[in-house]
């Protein structure tokens, strides 16, 4: 016990030379030149709380509590620390003079660090946590009693009266004790960004991202790999239009909740679509009582089986009748099959030669081209057909179709192989040469016709070979309104997010933001569309710059956090002057924008970046400060509060495009219209029935070829060659078969007058999409040189 008690004396008692002392009767702890660093009651309360090694240095405690307060000044602290250490005696085996000086300029290093922390890491209830990390890798032994059990001691007053008493002099060796502590903080932390890391994450560094290969990108889905190959494109079209004519049961499966089945039951529970008719005569109040009560009655159905079939067993006849075109049909019915399951069956596809068969599949386009080069000379598919049945019999879980040529099944050799498995098979599937498919249903040896088909196999198969132009092809190139650098024509205003995350907005300059589908787009009033400056941004935090001279500055954040982003650009002409990686700034906390700078503001420094000279440099908090005042005080909305911007309706939605009766382009249900009177083109709704003469067949219905894979464009081909392209930023995009006829675009707004552009640099129609300055045709002269020898290219096909 008297020796805990020495222990506690001599850590709580102030050595006579050194940088602290008690004050107040013991009630604070403060400087020699009186500034106080703590209360005494804080200083038992950290004790107790903080987890530290029970014989950490007051000293150093003491430093740490100092550096956390707003009284604490470096040069202050250096001057008094280098003053005790020149006082003291130097002896034998004791560190010099300079090795002393260096300790202290590390050790104050480190102070230098706690200082720079946020006020919050910094205030008296954090400091337990300070403490735990800066002692968390010490190692110091401690004889005696515990810390909390010292700080206990302190607090009870007990012996004050020996704590308060003068202590020895300190030596330039247990100085160094001291100061060591923190000069090894210093080494595990040394920045602020790092020590907040670790209190407020609990780690020391983030961690490396992973190093993850990134895959080719392959299409998810088997029918959108198919057709994007010219091998295998022909068999998707034939298998949607035999999917649409192929009508395979569903089977039951589920409870009696089904719409279907006799009544099985009366029950208390269920929905209230089961409810008993009686029921629905008592009065309301009575009703809902039988309803909480679970008194009313409902009916139950009968329940479907409980082990629908599960299992789909496709047949595919490979013998010679089947050679040829029967070989494409017979195979795009198979796909056909796979592609009309219901429930997620299991499928197994099996190729059927003279005698033998083999196992094939219909899950990849690989499988699916080797199909179709398994062949066999056989007259029929007999022998194999009866050994596949022999081998995986009939059951309940498992439904066979059997998939050959019409003419087969009258031969007598593969009707006595027929006869004897017929009962094992579900559905027969037969094709032929000419186009006709036949679907019956077996059962008990019994078939039944379920559907019958005629397809023009030729028109469906190959009329690609001189009507659609495939990707990759020169007739295939992007339109010519797209490959421009500088859009032609002003954009419509669409799908705009106008709050100030995604927007900025000044009187005397414009607007700029960043819409749904990740476009930075800049209009300069109401009265005109928006210059599309990128037609794709990453997403992230953004901080936009606007001035007067026509230039425009976008700072991106993203999302990360671990890259930043400063574009510039003419806003007169829409171009992007330059994209620059800020390497230098990382975690912007907060990012303004002023006078051609964008002032940053990190965790405990701030720096900005002169978009004139794309230097970046050090600022004090006095000027981001200062700069940030000046930038609330302006007529900005609050960051909850979204800015007015009118936008446009563009019709994108339609599902054919053709010409009518009037010999005019028509969209779904809307109409191109000219009026010379006006001089006006606009896009209006047709008040009777449309009436398509020469109709454009769908080819691409989800083509993205830009970087921004949100935007999507659709491409329509007349028989002639002719296309359509639809852009769904809000533009209609066509190209004559006949290459003297130059390429029109024409923006699709609705409710407003439109206008055109041509690729020989011609514009037509409102004024709304270009500039004041620019030149333009009458409508008379764009609809008799464009747009009607477009139309008679298609007529005169």
């Amino acid at each position: 016990m008297i020796k805990a008690v020495t222990n506690t004396q001599h850590y709580f008692q102030a050595p006579l030379n050194c940088f602290w002392q008690w004050a107040e009767g013991g009630d604070f702890i403060e400087w020699k030149h009186g500034i106080t660093i703590c209360h005494r009651n804080e200083l038992v309360l950290i004790l107790k709380e903080a987890a530290i090694p029970a014989s950490a240095p007051l000293g150093t405690i003491l430093l740490l509590l100092s550096a956390t307060m707003d009284s604490y000044t470096e040069s202050e602290v250096a001057g008094i620390l280098l003053g005790i250490v020149k006082s003291m005696p130097k002896g034998s085996n004791e560190p010099s003079d300079e090795e002393i000086e260096e300790s202290i300029r590390k050790a104050l290093a480190f102070l230098d660090v706690v200082v720079k922390l946020p006020k919050e890491l910094r205030e008296r209830k954090q400091s337990a946590r300070l403490l735990q990390e800066v002692f968390s890798s010490q190692n110091f032994v401690m004889k005696g009693a515990s810390l909390r059990e010292a700080a206990d001691e302190l607090n009870s007053g007990r012996i004050d009266h020996l704590i308060f008493q003068p202590g020895e002099n300190i030596t330039r060796t247990k100085c160094l004790i001291e100061l060591n502590p923190l000069i090894e903080a210093g080494r595990l932390f040394p920045n602020s960004g790092s020590l907040v890391l670790r209190l407020t994450a609990g780690v020391y560094h983030l961690p490396e991202p992973l190093k993850i290969g990134i895959p080719e990108p392959v299409s998810g889905d088997l029918f959108d790999q198919l057709s994007d190959d010219p091998k295998t494109a022909s068999l998707v079209r034939l298998v949607k239009h035999i999917v649409a004519a192929l009508k395979i049961p569903m089977h039951s499966q589920g409870s009696g909740d089904q719409s279907y089945g006799g009544i099985s039951d009366i029950t208390n529970r269920g929905n209230y679509d089961k409810l008993l008719l009686s029921e629905l005569a008592h009065d309301d109040l009575l009703l809902m009582a039988r309803l909480v009560n679970n008194e009313a009655l409902y009916f139950r159905r009968e329940e479907p089986p409980d082990n629908p079939k599960r299992q789909r067993t496709i047949l595919l006849d490979s013998t010679l009748k089947m050679w040829g075109m029967p070989r494409v049909f017979a195979l795009s019915a198979a796909l056909a099959c796979v592609k009309n399951s219901k429930h997620s069956e299991l499928i197994e596809a099996y190729v059927l030669g003279g005698s033998k068969y083999k196992e094939t599949g219909l899950d990849s386009k690989e499988h699916i081209i080797k199909t179709l080069e398994t062949l066999d000379p056989a007259m029929h598919c007999g022998e194999a057909l009866e050994a596949i049945i022999k081998d995986i019999p009939a059951s309940e879980q498992n439904e066979y179709i059997l998939i050959t040529d019409e003419q087969s099944i009258k031969e007598p050799s593969f009707q006595r192989s027929f006869s004897t498995v017929k009962d094992s098979l579900n559905y027969l599937l037969f094709v032929n040469r000419t186009g006709k498919l036949e679907f019956f249903s077996c059962s008990n040896g019994r078939t039944k016709l379920l559907s019958t088909a005629n397809f023009d196999l030729e028109k469906i198969l190959f009329f690609s070979d001189d009507k659609k132009r495939k990707r990759g092809e020169a007739n295939d190139e992007l339109p010519m309104f797209v490959q421009q650098d500088i859009a032609p024509l002003y954009f419509p205003i669409v799908r705009v997010n106008s709050s100030r995350e995604k927007c900025e907005q000044r009187a005397d300059t414009g607007t700029i933001f960043v819409n749904e589908t990740n476009r930075l787009v800049f209009r300069k009033s109401e009265q005109k569309g928006g210059k599309e400056l990128l037609n794709f941004i990453e997403d992230g935090t953004y901080t936009f710059g606007l001035r007067q001279d026509d230039t425009g500055y976008v700072m991106l954040q993203e999302k990360q956090g671990q890259r930043i982003w400063a574009y510039s650009f003419d806003l007169k002409s829409g171009s992007l002057i330059r994209k620059k990686s800020v390497e230098k700034i990382f975690f912007a906390h907060k990012i303004i924008f002023d006078n051609h700078s964008f002032y940053i503001k990190h965790y405990d420094s701030y720096s900005c970046l002169n978009c004139k000279t794309w230097e970046i440099s050090m600022q004090s908090k006095k000027i981001f400060d200062s700069i940030a005042e000046r930038n609330s005080s302006m007529d900005k909305p609050a960051s909850n509060i979204f800015y007015r911007i009118s936008t446009d309706n563009i019709l994108t939605k339609f599902h054919n495009i053709y010409i009518d009766a009037s010999n005019r382009i028509c969209l779904g249900n809307h109409r191109i219209d000219s009026d010379s009177n006006s001089n006006t083109i606009k896009l209006n709704l047709i008040p009777e029935k449309p009436s398509p003469i020469y109709n454009a067949e769908e080819y691409e219905t989800d083509y993205r070829p830009l970087s921004n894979k949100r935007i999507r464009f659709r491409k329509f081909i007349w028989k002639d060659g002719s296309e359509a392209v639809v852009d769904t930023r809000g533009f209609l995009h066509l190209r004559s078969s006949d290459s003297s006829i130059s390429e029109f675009s024409i923006a699709l707004v609705i409710n407003r007058a439109t206008a055109a552009w041509t690729s020989d640099g011609n514009l037509s129609g409102s004024g709304y999409f270009y500039d004041d300055k620019d030149t333009v045709i009458p409508i008379d002269s764009f609809y008799n040189y464009y747009l009607q020898p477009f139309i008679n290219r298609i007529i005169s096909a």
